[in-house]
């Protein structure tokens, strides 16, 4: 009975200050970072305990708060540079389709740049995809990519691939590819599969071994057309990737293919990867929340993985005359590293506001291009590569400071040692994606990388008070 009570009392705490906040944002009055952060440690405590669907009803209007003013309203972006760090321009102008990715595909400690070329010919004349790969020949700080080279690394095409994932899927050190598109193996465009290419060389010397059709049955259930748009992140936190994305061209008039977000929980045991029976729209996600794309990435850096996509949408001006408008979509995790819940979508977020007028979907990559720690934002337009450089000076959750403390050895094999005076309350280590990889609260004198794929990595060193510092490292 009075563990009821309990829950009662907690969800009458957060409906009251929900609304209490939403009257104070509709009278036009600043709502402190204090009450904001509040708000968001009632929800997440009942997170567990009620689920997603019944926070989001005990949140009402007061969940648009959390989707818009404690992180869209936070993460400040500068004016954005076109095509910047020798990008090549036409990346995205070929078709709505191309999917860049930053990963550090040759272990030197930057982030390269890969991407497929889709091309549509027509239904009856389908053809392979190449993968472009544009080395980062800067640093991690000032990137720089040297001239695009076309299937590299012994990259055979096996379809026409329209998404590229670069993850290190079977554990091994390195990182693989894993592509979605459609099998020319039967002369039919729209046959839908998934190829994995294992790499066979190492972590600073890739080499991928021929397509491997079908492996995983990612397949998203009763769909003739299959066409998952997929983000990996160790949604759960149990330490391995799930996938989160769309059905790209699901049907919404009541046909067969269905359309909205899949989960696939990762369910891999020892060196066998496989992936649990998709769930369809989960963790309190709406319907068709993305039109195109997504990326599951800690842009707020809390510890937990949020969503960014993209929406077009098309308005028609007369019967020979169409434009189209490209939204960035964000929905920030409310909840908790191992049990997410989502707000509803804040469009445009960030105030950035893309258009585009040549039907060509804006694709939305999240990564530390600078090397400051601070997840910066590339939107790739049918006018190629938007860099919006992340200049958050102080986060609505804690506080930035100059910490003296040492971090060594750096660049680093295995353990780094952590010397300072001051008492830490955690060490959590994110990847240049953003991506929270392990948070730690005793031995905080040392932090073992020694599973860490080799590349750059941000040590988050947080004190009492809500302020924090961190320090860059380099894996070997």
């Amino acid at each position: 009975m009075k563990l009821r009570y309990h829950y009662a009392r907690q969800r009458r705490q957060l409906a009251y200050l929900s609304k209490r906040l939403t009257r104070l944002q509709a009278n036009g009055q600043r709502i402190s970072a204090d009450n904001l952060a509040k708000l968001k440690s009632l929800a997440s405590r009942l997170l567990p305990r009620i689920g997603g669907t019944q926070v989001r009803r005990v949140l009402g209007t007061g969940i648009f708060l959390l989707a818009g003013a404690t992180v869209a309203q936070a993460q400040v972006f500068e004016a954005p540079v076109t095509n910047p760090f020798g990008i090549d321009a036409d990346i995205g102008v070929s078709n709505n389709y191309n999917n860049p990715v930053f990963a550090d595909l040759d272990g030197d400690g930057d982030l390269d740049l890969i991407t497929t070329l889709y091309e549509y010919v027509g239904e009856d004349d389908p053809v392979l995809s190449s993968l472009f790969y544009q080395e980062n020949t800067g640093s991690a700080t000032l990137p720089q990519f040297a001239a695009r080279q076309t299937d590299p690394f012994g990259f055979q095409p096996t379809l026409d691939i329209r998404v590229i994932s670069v993850v290190d899927l079977d554990s091994d050190g390195d990182l693989d590819l894993l592509g979605f598109g459609s099998d020319d193996r039967t002369g039919v465009f729209g046959d839908e599969a998934t190829v994995y290419y294992e790499n066979m060389g190492t972590a600073v010397a890739p080499t991928f071994a021929a397509g491997i059709l079908d492996t995983f049955s990612l397949e998203v259930p009763n769909t003739d057309f299959n066409s998952l748009q997929p983000s990996f992140g160790d949604i759960d936190g149990d330490g391995d990737l799930d996938i989160i994305g769309p059905n790209l061209d699901g049907s919404t008039d009541g046909g067969v293919n269905p359309s909205g977000t899949f989960y696939f929980e990762n369910t891999t045991v020892r060196d066998s990867v496989s992936f649990a029976e998709p769930v369809g729209d989960p963790f309190g996600l709406d319907l068709d929340v993305f039109e195109r794309y997504s990326d599951l990435v800690d842009i707020d850096q809390d510890g937990d993985l949020d969503l960014i996509g993209t929406r077009m949408l098309e308005t028609e001006i007369n019967e020979d005359s169409t434009t189209y408008t490209n939204q960035i979509i964000f929905l920030e995790n409310i909840g908790t590293a191992t049990m997410p819940a989502f707000t509803d979508e804040v469009v445009n977020a960030f105030g950035i506001a893309q258009s585009d007028g040549d039907g060509v979907n804006s694709r939305p990559v999240v990564a530390d291009l600078d090397g400051d720690g601070k997840p910066d934002l590339l939107v790739f337009t049918g006018s190629g590569g938007l860099y919006y450089k992340n200049r958050t000076v102080v986060s609505t959750r804690d506080r930035a400071v100059d910490l003296n403390l040492q971090v060594y050895p750096n660049p680093a094999t295995s353990t780094v040692n952590i010397q300072t005076d001051h008492a830490l309350t955690s060490i959590q280590v994110l990847d240049a994606f953003g991506r929270n990889v392990s948070v730690q609260t005793d031995n905080l004198h040392q932090v073992d990388m020694s599973a860490f794929t080799p590349g750059v990595y941000v040590l988050k060193f947080s004190l009492e008070g809500g302020t924090y510092g961190t320090r860059k490292v380099f894996k070997r």
